[in-house]
């Protein structure tokens, strides 16, 4: 009996780090968003979901050939 619930609990947790985000995002968003103030603050804010958004296209493309 021990026996299983070591196993499920082992299952359980390598379910967990494998939806985990490997790459979270490395500040609040929202808060940067109402704390923008200037053009510049609007032009980091936009190069930096141009940074993300490039990446996940190229995450899009690497999933695709492997299906």
């Amino acid at each position: 009996m021990r026996t299983k619930l070591l196993i499920s609990l082992f299952l359980i947790f390598g379910l967990l780090v494998a939806c985990a985000e490997r790459n979270p995002h490395p500040m609040d968003m929202s808060q940067a968003v109402l704390n923008v103030e200037s053009k510049v603050d609007h032009e980091a804010l936009a190069k930096h979901y141009e940074e993300a958004a490039s990446e996940m296209l190229i995450k899009a493309d690497e999933h695709k050939k492997i299906t």
